[in-house]
């Protein structure tokens, strides 16, 4: 009977002592709980330390690893810190000779105890906040483990064994209310259900969009939106700032539908020079400079319902026209496009791609006008096509938040 109660003693111990070997996350100082949710913004320090660790009979060559990755749900990681140890002494005298936490990262600092196997910022909250331009990282599951590996051959290892129980949380790499901030949109997010409804995959500033200045193109640069559609294939969306500059929405808006309307006018029928003079006059400089919120290229391009060649009565209606959409509210413009080709009939030219242009008052800054555009530069293009990008783009518009 005592050896009996002897061995169940025994056995207790040693489940008792496996059952202690852990891993400890702390941010901020504070421990985290299997499964906890941590919001990005908030991260100051992380560290992470062990205790207890699972017994193996002995640690011939091999390969040890101390790992935190953090991965986005489509199991890319796009940040993962690392340290590994190969070889009997090299792991004896990291695991004989480790006390205390070892540091993962800080805000406002490259310092680590860690390798930092991915090319981001050493800085936790600059690495955090570049990879949440991207919707596949807004939510990122945190995998913390320690395991050793047997040599199995040069440079090849057997399966993993925890020497500890990883522990799991989560990291939320957005807004609170799971919106994403459309980088330098102006303030513009995106929320949460549309993320998902309008496959929104990133934006990014696009450097040197305008080559030039003028009263309303003030600036050079534009927020890119990327829409998902197919892998690496998108609709982009871009979307410029108009600063006032002490004038009010409406007499920058009213500018700015006069300028477009013109250039427009004057593409759709650059075959006919005395239809242009009629319109009014544009240095190509400007006229290059507006054309970019139509076309990708540097030629002209035909909206057949603004063109005499195709339509009696295309001086009869304006390129834009007023629209709403959920917050915005301005003027719009949609079309297909044929290709300028003088020496061929309109009706035989052939589709080049697709526009649609929003002019809008920015809802809650009223120093701020919004031009959202999206293009298509693709041969063939087709009106029906045309329809279904416009469909998902005012699907975005509609819900933005501000």
């Amino acid at each position: 009977m005592k050896k009996c109660i002897f061995l169940v003693a025994t056995l207790i111990i040693a489940v008792m002592s496996v059952a202690q070997a852990q891993l400890v996350v702390k941010v901020n100082g504070a421990a985290v709980t299997e499964g906890q949710v941590i919001q990005a913004t908030d991260i100051a320090k992380m560290e992470v330390s062990y205790s207890n660790l699972k017994k193996i009979s002995k640690y011939p060559l091999g390969r040890l690893t101390f790992v935190v990755q953090m991965a986005n749900k489509e199991q890319g990681a796009p940040i993962v810190y690392k340290i590994t140890k190969t070889g009997t002494n090299a792991i004896n005298a990291f695991l004989g000779e480790a006390t205390g936490n070892f540091l993962v990262a800080t805000k406002g600092s490259s310092e680590s105890d860690f390798q930092l196997t991915t090319d981001t910022d050493k800085d936790i909250a600059k690495a955090l906040a570049k990879i949440s331009e991207n919707a596949r990282d807004r939510s990122l599951s945190v995998k913390v483990a320690l395991y050793f590996q047997d040599d199995t051959g040069y440079e090849k290892y057997g399966d993993k064994v925890d020497l500890a129980t990883p522990i799991k949380f989560v990291i939320n790499n957005c807004n609170t209310d799971g919106s994403m901030n459309i980088t330098n949109g102006g303030g513009i997010r995106v929320p949460s259900a549309l993320i998902e409804e309008v496959n929104y995959f990133s934006s990014f500033e696009e450097k040197e969009y305008f080559k030039l200045k003028n009263d309303y193109i003030t600036h050079t640069d534009v927020a890119h939106v990327c829409l998902k559609k197919a892998d690496a294939e998108y609709d982009r969306v871009r979307i410029y700032s108009v600063d006032t500059k002490g004038k009010t929405q409406d007499e920058v808006l009213n500018a700015l539908k006069t300028k477009l309307d013109m250039a427009m006018l004057r593409s759709s029928n650059a075959c006919n020079k005395s239809v242009q003079t009629k319109i009014g006059a544009m240095t190509s400089g400007e006229e290059d400079q507006w054309m970019r919120f139509f076309t990708e290229g540097k030629n002209y391009v035909n909206a057949p319902a603004f063109s005499k060649e195709a339509s009696k009565d295309w001086d009869k209606t304006k390129p834009l026209q007023p629209f709403t959409l959920g917050k915005l509210s301005g003027f719009k413009f949609s079309s297909a496009f044929r290709n300028s080709n003088c020496k061929e009939a309109i009706e035989k030219r052939a589709y080049e791609g697709h526009a649609t242009l929003y002019i809008a008052k920015h809802p809650t800054n009223p120093k701020l006008v919004l031009v959202i555009f999206n293009i298509s530069a693709e041969r063939g293009e087709s009106p029906e096509n045309t329809k279904k990008v416009e469909t998902k783009v005012e699907k975005l518009l509609s819900g933005l938040e501000f």
